[in-house]
This record gives C-alpha cells, structure tokens and sequence, in this order.
C-alpha cells in the first residue's frame, strides 16, 4: 500500500515537472510567433511607404533585398517561414497560459495534502502550505501571476484553520508561528508595493491566527512574539504608505487589544511592563521618524505616536505594574513631553514655513505635550503647588513667542488657566474640609491669590499681542480666582479657623456682598485697561447677583433665620453691618454708574442702598437701649423714606449725552 501511494507520488511530481516544461515552451513559442507577426506588419508598411513614393516623385529607389532582411531577421524568421500576417486570427490550439497558471496554483495549494497519505507529520504538512501560500503571494509581484495573490490568500487562510481543526498549531507552535509570520510578511509586502485589498486580507488573516494561538497557549510564548513582531510590522508598513494609515490604525488597535489579553494572564506581573513599554515606545518611534519627514500630512502618525505613550505609562501607573510611583510615572510623563517637543522641533527644523506647515498635526503634538505635563503635574505636586505651576505655564504660552502660531499659544494658554482653576477648587476643598497641613492663609495664597494675579498677568500679555479671545478666558480666570480668595479670606476671619463648626452670620453674608460689590467696581472703573467686555459683562453679573443674595438674605433675616449667635470676632460679626456696608458699597455703586451714564444701574444701586442704610439705621434704633418705642418707629419711617424720596430728586441720573464715557 506504501509503495503504492509512493508511485503515485512519484507520477504526481513527474506530471507537475512535465506539465510546467510544457508550458514554458508553449510560452516561448507564443512570444516567437508574435515576434514574427510584428516583423512581417513592419515589412508590409515599408513596402506600402515605398510604393507610395514610387508614384509621387518617380523616381527609382531601390528596395531592400530580401536577403539583407533575412539576414537581419531574428532567429525565428529564419526558422520559421510564414507567409503575411494573416487577417483573421485563428485561435491556438491547446491550454491557454492563464489557464495553465490557474492549474498550477491549484495543484500546488492542494499538494501538501499528499502528506496525510505518507503519514507525514501534521504541523509540518501545515506548515509547507503557509509556505506555499507566502510563495504564491511572492511571486505575485510579477505581472504575469497577479491572479497568485488571492490564491495566496485562500491558500494561507485555508491552511492556517486547517492547523487548528487538527491540533496541530498548539501541538508544534513553533513551526505554526514562524510560518504563519512569513506569510504575513509577503502579505504586507505585496501592500505596501502592488494591491492593497489582497495583501492587507492576508495580513489580518494571518495576524488572526496567531492571536488565535495566543489566546489557546498564552501571549507569553512563541505565537505572542509573532503577534507583536506582526503588529509592529504592519504599524510600520502602514506609516510608510498614506494609502496604508488604516493599517497603521489597525496595528495600534490590535496592540491594544494584545496588551489587554496580556493584562488578564498570570504571567502579566512580569511581562506586562516590557510589553506595554515596547508598544509604546513602536509607535513612538514611527512618528519621531514619519512626522517631520510628511509635516501636515502625518495627522493620523502623530496621533498614535502621541496617544500610544500615553495609554502605556498610564496603564502601568494604575495596573501598578512598572509606574506604581507617583513620582515615577510623573518622570515618565515629563519625558514624554519632552521627546514630544524633540518631534515638533525636528518638523519645524523640516519644512522652511516652520510650524505653520504641520497645521492640524502641530495641534495634535501640543495636545499630547499638554498632557503629558499636565499628568506630570499633577502626580508630582499637591494641588496648592499644582495651581500656580499652571498658571506660570499659561503666562509663560502667552508672554514668550516660542514659534508657535498664536492660536496655538492662546488655545494651550485658556487650558493651562482652567487646569489652575481646577486645582485651586480641589484647595478650597481642602481647606473648607480642615484637611491641609498648611495654615489656612497660606493655602489661600498659594492655591488662589498666587494663580490669580500670574494669570492676572498672563491676560495682560495676551493682551499686548493682541490675542483677545485668550486674553478675555484668562482675565475671567483671574476674576474668578481673586473673588473666590477674597470670599475664602472673609469665611476664615470670620469662622475663626473653624470652618466646618461656625456657620455662616448674616454680617458674614453681608461682607461677602461687600467683596462681590468691591470686585464689580473695581472691574468697571477699571474697565479700558483691559478685557473690555468681560470686565463689564462680570460687574454687571456680581451687581445682579449680589442684590439676589442680599434680597433672599434679608428675607430669611426677617424670619428670623439667623439666631444670634455668639463669635470669634464680635465687633465685625455685628448683626446691623450686614445691612450697613452692602449699603455703603451700592452708594458707593451709584456714583460710579451715574458717571458712565447707565440709568437702570444707577436707580438700582441708589434705591437698594438707600434701602439698605435706611434698614441699618432703623435697626440700630429699635434695639437701642433706654430710648422709647415711638422713636425706632419715628426713625424707620424717616429712614425709609428718605431712602424712597432720593430718587425722585432732578439730576439724580445724568443724561447719556452728558456722561464722560
């Protein structure tokens, strides 16, 4: 029976041997005809040129002897003596040469299935077809056996489920994965080089089945090397090729979803580190290389180049693999913004329109050096330390012209002052909670006064360089920041350091009026020195609300809802000086809008503070001791309408006309 399947072995190859030197000659015959055909065609229309001639000009001129053109004839003229070109051409007899290349790619796919009839082995039949299929997809370079490449495809893919239907991948992984890889390496070169349709199928493919193997026998072994030696093979070919980006893509997807297997397997303690910093550090790498050399047209490159990093040192830090550290992973991300830079400063040192050719990519390296400072930042420092540090970032965008385009200054600039705002909030939770090591005021500086006045400072830098969008959010920063300090210092004095214990007093709500009306003033009188509009749309939004909080104040008041209470500074926690110096400050209100002319904020301000004083004074009366009932009742009404009467005198609003500016 052995001998039997051995002959027919034999007369299989010897058919095959015979059947590809037929072919070969019936192909070199068929180049020799059409050769002769040509030479014949050429003949005839030098002969008709000359006849031609003839008739024109008559004159005699000689013809070519047709022993001169025997003799320059090649050596199938000679050989084979044909009469003219026929008209009609009249098909050859016997199998055409495509035909012979489809039988051919057919019997070679299916041969090693002859093994399993000489008990060969298993993985080493399955792995002479992935060999097959890489051959086939090799020789589909050449024009005449482009039909190889989906044969190469079908081959390998067939032959690859075959392994697994039979064992023999997880049996001989080895064998399996080397040859699953060099099939996925023609695949990739016939992408990058000819048809992308056929050689990206065989890839993936490919790439499937060794993550398949992976999965069964884990991705600390020779199927997981091959998986990322494939991964980080189609990462590259698709970056060398913009036809191929969705490769590219598709390689950063599949190392995450590598690295994710990888997470949830025991020997992730171990390997996980190296490996999710080696598939940061690929992509990394392709876009140090690819970015400066396609400047605007390597986007997508410098989004994974700068996402990639990123997603590596953060999932080592919270996987507590390699950057449990909070000051470790804070250097890495220092790092990383710092290679990033290197990246921006090699396209810029690239192109002779320096950044303003990278266009969208340039935002795409600044958003990744943000984060990566930003995350630097906020490992490495407390918030009180953190909030300052950004807003010296934002002035430092907004004051010093690095060569970046002014958009782009202004736009890291806004996110630098909102990240401060962001962590001064987490230091006023510290500090309302009674949580800080640090003295309250001192917190109070380092988390909002210190962030205000250098973002302060930053707005009026952005200001100089005329970007007004940039210059407006961080002046509204700033604002923000100083009132809240002010707010901060008033809680403190008045709670005596015990914030949480002391609520809050109405004298308490007053002065908190106080600074929101001060801010207001301030910012309207101030209001052509800088931000314009947003120093006059915050007065008149702080003149508004404080009057709400003044009125739901006084009603709850008039409750009475604040008890009296016993204080840590009795003399300004007086009861009545939360009606006096809100009313002070809207007088005071009044005068200023009169000057710019605003009549509705002018007779706001004068009737609520002539309210306010008229309630002080009457108050003050009533709860005087030794002085007859009739004249806290005599004084009130005096007071009240008086504060009603001052705004029916002439002149209390001035014209517009008349008003300075």
């Amino acid at each position: 029976m052995e001998l039997i399947f051995a002959l027919l072995a034999i007369q299989t190859a010897a058919a095959l041997a015979a059947g590809f030197w037929f072919w070969r000659k019936l192909e070199r015959q068929q180049t020799e005809i059409a050769a002769l055909r040509e030479l014949l065609a050429l003949k005839e229309t030098r002969r008709a040129k000359i006849a031609g001639a003839r008739g024109a000009t008559a004159e005699v001129i000689p013809l070519v002897s047709a022993d001169t053109e025997d003799a320059k004839a090649p050596r199938s003229a000679r050989a084979w003596t044909l009469p003219a070109a026929p008209t009609i051409s009249v098909p050859t007899p016997g199998v055409s040469s495509e035909t012979a290349r489809g039988l051919t790619l057919g019997i070679l796919a299916i041969a090693p299935a002859l093994g399993f009839a000489f008990n060969a082995g298993a993985a080493t039949i399955i792995a002479c077809g992935l060999a097959i299929g890489a051959a086939m997809m090799s020789i589909a370079h050449r024009p005449m056996w482009r039909a190889a490449a989906w044969t190469a495809v079908a081959t390998s893919g067939a032959w690859a489920l075959i392994g697994f239907a039979v064992g023999s991948a997880g049996a001989d992984p080895a064998s399996y994965s080397i040859c699953v890889a060099l099939a996925a390496i023609c695949g990739l070169g016939h992408a990058h080089l000819h048809r992308v349709s056929t050689g990206v199928t065989m890839a993936l493919s490919m790439t499937i089945a060794a993550l398949a193997l992976a999965l069964q026998i884990g991705m600390v072994s020779v199927a997981g090397i091959t998986f990322a030696i494939l991964v980080a093979a189609s990462a590259i070919t698709g970056a060398l090729s913009l036809r191929l980006e969705g490769m590219h893509f598709g390689a950063f997807g599949a190392a995450l979803l590598g690295l994710f297997v990888l997470s949830g397997e025991p020997s992730a303690a171990i390997w996980f580190t190296p490996a999710t910093a080696w598939a940061g550090a690929v992509f990394f790498a392709i876009a140090a290389i690819r970015v400066p050399q396609l400047g605007a047209r390597g986007l997508s490159l410098a989004g994974t180049g700068a996402v990639g990093p990123l997603a590596a040192i953060a999932a080592l830090y919270f996987s507590r693999s390699g950057l449990a550290d909070d000051y470790a992973a804070a250097a890495g991300f220092a790092v990383l913004s710092l290679l990033l830079i290197g990246v921006i400063a090699a396209a810029m040192m690239r192109h002779e329109r320096g950044l303003n050719a990278l266009k969208a990519t340039l935002w795409v390296l600044m958003a990744g050096v943000f984060t990566a400072f930003a995350a630097a930042v906020a490992l490495a420092l407390p918030a009180k330390l953190a909030a300052p540090t950004f807003a010296v970032a934002a002035l430092a965008l907004s004051a010093v012209d690095l060569g970046l385009p002014a958009r782009v200054r202004g736009a890291f600039a806004c996110l630098s002052g909102l990240c401060a705002a962001t962590f001064a909030v987490a230091v006023a939770q510290v500090l309302l909670s009674e949580s800080g090591s640090w003295p309250a005021f001192a917190l109070i500086a380092a988390g909002f006064a210190a962030p205000a006045a250098i973002i302060g400072a930053a707005a009026w830098a952005a200001t100089l360089h005329r970007a007004r969008v940039s210059a407006g959010f961080l002046e509204s920063v700033a604002i923000v920041l100083a009132v809240a300090a002010a707010n901060l210092v008033v809680r403190v004095v008045y709670a005596g350091g015990a914030v949480m214990l002391e609520p809050i007093s109405f004298a308490e709500l007053g002065a908190h009026a106080v600074v929101w009306l001060t801010a207001a003033f301030i910012l309207r009188a101030r209001a052509r020195y800088g931000a314009r509009r947003i120093r006059i749309v915050f007065a008149n939004a702080m003149l508004v609300a404080t009057l709400g909080v003044l009125l739901t104040g006084i009603a709850l008041w008039a409750m009475p809802f604040w008890a009296p209470r016993q204080s840590h500074a009795p003399f300004i926690s007086r009861e009545t000086f939360g009606f006096l110096f809100p009313g002070l400050a809207l007088m005071g209100h009044a005068l200023l809008w009169r000057r710019r002319g605003a009549d509705v904020q002018t007779r706001l301000t004068l009737a609520s503070g002539g309210l306010l004083l008229a309630a002080f004074v009457t108050v003050e009366v009533t709860r005087a001791d030794g002085d007859a009932d009739w004249l806290g009742a005599v004084v009130g009404a005096l007071s009240f309408a008086a504060a009603i009467g001052v705004n029916f005198l002439p002149g209390v609003v001035r014209r517009r006309h008349s008003a300075s500016r």
